[in-house]
């Protein structure tokens, strides 16, 4: 429920700073928060938790997510209205059941296959139906936003496969999101940032990269099988219409409702399909 605000967030929050700048942002108060749980909360050492490895391992997983991952996914949003940024972003759900079944040989069967060809079709229609004269669909976007779906869905194989502590695997990842979303400012022009740009990078920072993280990896280390989890929050992108009517400053049109719900539609087809078997 708590990524059922973000698409608001990343639009609104994009209004008052870059993507370079909000990927920076967000990225120092997730570090922040993972920083607050582990040092304060679990009082863990930080000589106990400074390794070589952990430092190189955490590059590489920093470097994908959350610096490429987001500077893509923000990308995105900038070049798109977010109904429908964040309806095309929901068939990561379809991308991380096949990452699932090629990495971790877990079971994609027909009806998975059925239900991603419902769901991609729902992407089809938003794209059709936003692509004529007086459309507001930018094949730019669309793709990044696609593309972001693939960069998620390998991050998160990547980790659920990992015994490292969540915590501590976070905390490396987000240090080194810091370091090089800073350096890459420091190199582009660092921006001043208004209050309305840190509101919503601590916003983003905590409830869409932080804490909703370990819940989210939590779960996909406790289910047998990841695509079962992915159908599990079909509701959060309806309520997030809601809020991006309401705070977003979009219109919420009745296309953009249908094309989203054809996207559900296909991630519930293959949930039910799966209990009959």
């Amino acid at each position: 429920m708590m990524w059922s605000t973000v698409a608001t967030a990343f639009k609104i929050t994009l209004r008052h700073t870059s993507v370079s700048g909000l990927v920076f942002l967000s990225s120092f108060f997730s570090l922040l928060c993972f920083a607050v749980i582990l040092f304060g909360f679990r009082r863990t050492s930080p000589v106990s938790v400074f390794s070589l490895n952990r430092l190189k391992t955490g590059f590489f997983r920093g470097l994908l997510n959350p610096v490429i991952y987001y500077f893509v996914l923000f990308h995105a949003y900038s070049l798109l209205l977010a109904q429908h940024a964040q309806a095309i972003n929901y068939t990561w759900g379809i991308t991380l059941g096949i990452a699932a079944a090629l990495y971790l040989k877990q079971k994609f069967t027909v009806f998975d296959v059925i239900g991603s060809i419902i769901s991609w079709g729902g992407v089809a229609f938003i794209i059709y139906t936003n692509a004529g004269p007086s459309g507001s669909i930018n094949l730019i976007g669309v793709f990044l936003a696609l593309f972001s779906t693939v960069l998620w869905s390998f991050y998160w194989i990547w980790n659920a496969d990992s015994a490292e502590d969540e915590v501590i695997s976070f905390f490396f990842n987000f240090l080194w999101g810091t370091i090089i979303s800073g350096l890459i400012l420091i190199f582009t022009g660092f921006p001043g940032f208004s209050l309305e740009a840190l509101a919503g990078g601590a916003w983003i920072g905590i409830f869409e990269m932080g804490i909703t993280f370990l819940l989210w990896l939590r779960a996909m280390k406790l289910s047998e099988n990841a695509s079962d989890v992915t159908t599990l929050i079909f509701l959060s992108p309806f309520i997030s219409l809601v809020f991006i009517g309401k705070f977003a400053g979009e219109s919420v049109s009745l296309l953009s409702i249908i094309g989203l719900t054809i996207i559900v539609g296909g991630l519930i087809f293959r949930q039910k399909m799966k209990k009959k078997e």
